[in-house]
């Protein structure tokens, strides 16, 4: 295995490298001013700020308030009356969301967020959703609503739970997800053929829950009750979203103050900026993990050949030395590799460790498994450089090994 001393850093990836020179502290702060303001006022222009979301979602509650205090109907009907209108609202933002005009997909196949990063800033959400789907089906099943209309709310709102669980369980994982859009891939039938699948999935349950309550003829004060209860949920998921688009704004904020105050280079603040935006690429998602490897590799080989020469320079000395008996200097070699001993023993450690980091790096390459060739291909030049990297290390090491090895077994006055 070649010696050769690897590049401490990582290279470039073969796609999305910026080749442009350095961006000025400047120029970054200027960048920085611009996105907060703009994405300040994107929330402002929402029309949802946090003052109106909890007078809006106070005077829900003093209407229902109200309602108790004056009688609250009998029966299950409102409970009843609450899912149709939510599965009603729900399939009309399933329905528009699917089939409205995107603009042209800017997304990256080589890019990628992380679970914390990307799926943390919904957590709140998923709880939330898993909440309201959760009473949704105990609702249904207190209702005992006709059969069709029981199912086809119990399947949706399962499948909700469900979603809404696995995308709480990879906020919490570092499992890499393309920036691209989903389903950016599809065009012509196929595209449509998902729009209507998935529009059927929000739509069936909430006709199938509407039918069954006008069947059963509610009254009025029930059917305000349930729009009631769906207006509070519909508050409660604007009141979320809203606290999910501040924390980007945040995370600017934070990249801004620590560049102003000279705790980021304006190119690592770039760099987060960008990640913040755009996604990580391939050396991003390994870049500190790696770093340290290569740094830990470059230490190791480093105390080896240190080692090594003081061993070396040791032996000579005593070879040199013409007034010493044989068995004189046998008691010199071995008295002075009994000195090293332990430190070869320590560096058996020390290689064993950086062998399990690499490991652990391997294995978090596998997760771009089904990633798109060119980001396997930079997965691929990652370790590729750290392989090489833990190679010299442990090559150095191993000749030492073996030398050390072979000179304690002949460690008599006949070795010199």
């Amino acid at each position: 295995m070649s010696q050769t001393t690897p590049n401490a850093s990582l290279p470039a990836p073969p796609l999305d490298s910026p080749t442009d020179s350095p961006p000025s502290k400047a120029a970054v702060l200027h960048l920085l001013d611009a996105e907060i303001t703009l994405l300040s006022q994107q929330n402002l222009n929402s029309g949802w700020t946090s003052w109106a979301l909890a007078g809006a979602l106070g005077t829900l509650l003093w209407f229902l308030l109200g309602q108790w205090e004056i009688g609250w109907p009998k029966g299950q009907l409102w409970i009843l009356s609450f899912i149709a209108i939510n599965y009603c609202r729900l399939s009309t933002v399933f329905v528009f969301a699917t089939f409205q005009a995107r603009a042209p997909h800017r997304g990256s196949v080589t890019r990628f967020q992380l679970g914390p990063d990307l799926w943390g800033k919904q957590r709140a959400s998923a709880v939330f959703w898993i909440i309201q789907h959760g009473v949704i089906c105990w609702g249904l099943l207190k209702c005992s609503p006709p059969s069709f209309a029981l199912w086809s709310g119990l399947v949706t709102s399962g499948v909700v739970v469900s979603v809404a669980l696995m995308l709480f369980i990879f906020s919490y994982t570092e499992f890499p997800t393309s920036s691209a859009d989903v389903g950016s891939g599809l065009k012509g039938f196929g595209l449509l053929l998902v729009q209507v699948v998935v529009s059927a999935f929000a739509v069936i349950p909430a006709v199938a829950t509407g039918v069954a309550l006008v069947e059963l003829s509610p009254q009025l004060i029930e059917i305000k009750i349930g729009a009631l209860l769906a207006a509070a949920v519909f508050l409660a998921e604007g009141a979320l979203d809203s606290g999910t688009g501040r924390v980007v704004i945040d995370n600017l904020i934070r990249i801004r103050r620590e560049l102003a105050l000279g705790g980021l280079s304006p190119q690592e603040a770039a760099r987060h900026v960008e990640i913040e935006f755009l996604g990580m690429r391939v050396p991003d998602v390994f870049r500190d993990a790696a770093q340290d490897f290569l740094q830990e590799a470059e230490r190791i080989k480093g105390e080896c050949l240190g080692l090594s020469r003081q061993v070396e320079s040791a032996l000579a000395g005593v070879r040199q030395d013409s007034s010493l008996t044989p068995v004189q200097k046998g008691d010199i070699v071995r008295a002075a590799l009994n000195a090293h001993r332990q430190s070869v023993v320590g560096l058996v450690d020390e290689v064993k460790k950086l062998h399990g980091r690499l490991e652990v790096i391997q294995s978090k390459s596998r997760l771009f498994a089904s990633a798109s060739p060119d980001a396997r291909v930079a997965v691929g030049v990652v370790l590729t450089t750290l392989n090489s990297g833990y190679g010299a290390a442990h090559s150095v090491f191993m000749a030492l090994h073996e030398s050390f090895t072979e000179l304690v077994s002949r460690a008599v006055p006949l070795s010199l």
